[in-house]
């Protein structure tokens, strides 16, 4: 069984590599593997040379079109410009530092009340930092349980910890309390 004819070799001298996908050249019309494609890579004779052209002068700068990335962010005195809906009214200035007067004179609020002490008969990992602990109070129709789960942990992670705790059976689609 013979394979159909697929892809072309390179016409870069040394190289002739078999590419599926070959690139034709506009200048030369010569077919070339994808590293010797680009003219500048096979260095086609046909290719017409760069001319290096000359930057804008400094007198083609007055002629910069003036869009809304080049101009400039304040024209003319405040006084000229229309108001912005961030400067304040004589009316709204008065009834801010009436506002600020009152607040003032007010007594000082009292401070934040102090945490409570982290209970002592909490059960849990006591391997775990105080700081990535979080609290629960569990009551039953007998009593009250207080436990501590990681509060860093995944959902899935904090309900085995808090079924571990509580002495519960965690199957899916039953929740059976251990004896």
């Amino acid at each position: 069984m013979e394979f159909p004819h697929v892809g072309a070799n390179c016409s870069y001298a040394g190289c002739a590599d078999l590419d599926f996908l070959p690139v034709t050249c506009d200048y030369c019309t010569k077919q070339f593997c994808s590293t010797h494609g680009n003219p500048i890579a096979h260095h086609c004779d046909q290719m017409p040379e760069r001319t290096v052209e000359a930057t804008s002068s400094t007198k083609d700068k007055d002629y910069i079109p003036i869009t809304k990335y080049t101009k400039p962010a304040r024209i003319g005195p405040k006084d000229v410009r229309a108001p912005t809906k961030n400067e304040l009214t004589d009316r709204q200035r008065q009834a801010l530092a009436a506002l600020k007067q009152t607040h003032q004179s007010r007594a000082p609020l009292r401070a934040a009340p102090l945490p409570k002490k982290q209970p002592a008969k909490a059960t849990g990992n006591p391997n775990m930092a105080m700081e990535d602990r979080l609290y629960l109070s569990v009551a039953s129709e007998a009593k009250t349980i207080v436990v501590f789960i990681n509060k860093k942990a995944t959902i899935g992670s904090a309900t085995d910890q808090f079924a571990r705790q509580l002495g519960l059976s965690m199957l899916p689609g039953k929740v059976a309390c251990r004896q």
